[in-house]
């Protein structure tokens, strides 16, 4: 369910109405499940809109996401705030040529993602010193979750036993879906079982599981002149924190320098907060339950960019959990 850019552009503007801005110009930043534009305004200052998919996050866990990231603002993380509409309200609903969509106004944060940077360098210092800056963030992030408490009203989605794997995953039945053959089907159905059973075994105390940030890999992370910055918290929750290092990890599986920044990565969250070996053991487990989830969030897409490309993100699914199922190392 995702708007084309023209029809998404009408929506943001329509809703910007609300917060009264003088825009010069809007530009997209990201046409996804989201559809994100940069505003900038005739002052000179610029904000981010985003024209939220409807069906996945509820009113209150969009509003709930803006309790979190002031929480964080106020901890000094520098994530980008939301700003309110004329009216107080931090979203504001529009028609669409789909049904209705709620919008929200962000600031902005001047960076490039972390993912471009590592892009356009073949230093492997440079990439080593991110990821232990980005796993000393980390940390960060899970020892606030784990002192804050949060408001009655707070709810987001839970990434537990049954967000990961049941049968009303978050993410889809990546199990099911209609493009795997017999075979591929009952592998990744002997990996979802295997699954189960190690991770509904896991620590589920508050030194293990809480709110996490649920999709912090590298183009979710801003280089900033003030240093990393997270941002787009629409898949936060609750869950195991290691699953957010498993999915920062997930996107250098593959290539050589993996075991590199992994280790800096460890060495980085260690720093700020403990890690113990069983709880980093977990991390073999979750980069598998990404490779697997991810097939179930392309598959109930299809009108993304990228589904074509479906069939590959299924064989390596199936290559991984092959390796998963018989033992093995899963970072190559």
């Amino acid at each position: 369910m995702s708007l084309d850019v023209g029809e998404a552009r009408d929506v943001a503007l329509r809703a910007l109405d609300s917060w009264e801005f003088d825009v010069e110009n809007l530009s997209l930043l990201k046409l996804s499940e989201n559809q994100t534009f940069r505003i900038d305004t005739r002052s000179g200052t610029r904000f981010v809109v985003r024209v939220h998919r409807p069906g996945y996050s509820s009113v209150a866990e969009l509003e709930s996401e803006h309790i979190w990231i002031r929480a964080l603002d106020l901890e000094g993380f520098g994530v980008p705030q939301p700003v309110p509409a004329s009216n107080g309200s931090g979203y504001v609903e529009v028609s669409s040529v789909d049904g209705p969509r709620q919008v929200g106004v962000i600031t902005w944060i001047d960076g490039t993602s972390m993912a471009d940077v590592l892009d356009a360098t073949e230093e492997l210092a440079t990439a080593t010193s991110m990821f232990e800056q980005l796993g000393a963030q980390m940390a960060r992030l899970h020892n606030q979750t784990e002192a804050w408490v949060t408001p009655p009203v707070f709810t987001r989605r839970r990434w537990d036993l049954d967000g990961l794997l049941g049968d009303a995953a978050h993410w889809g039945r990546f199990w099911a879906v209609p493009q795997l053959s017999a075979s591929e089907a009952e592998v990744l159905d002997e990996a979802r079982a295997e699954l189960r059973q190690r991770i509904g075994s896991f620590d589920a105390s508050p030194s293990s599981f809480g709110l996490i940030h649920a999709d912090l890999h590298a183009e979710n992370v801003l280089v900033s002149p003030s240093g990393l910055v997270m941002i787009d918290f629409d898949d936060s929750g609750f869950g195991w924190h290691m699953y957010d290092l498993a999915v920062a990890m997930s996107y250098q599986i593959g290539t050589t320098e993996f075991d590199a920044v992994f280790a800096a990565a460890i060495k980085g969250y260690r720093s700020v907060r403990d890690l113990g070996h069983d709880q980093l053991a977990t991390v073999r487990d979750f980069l598998v339950m990404r490779t697997l989830v991810t097939v179930g969030w392309i598959n109930d897409r299809p009108e993304l960019e990228g589904y074509e490309h479906i069939g590959d993100v299924i064989d390596r699914a199936v290559k991984r959990c092959e390796q998963y199922l018989a033992g093995g190392q899963i970072n190559r």
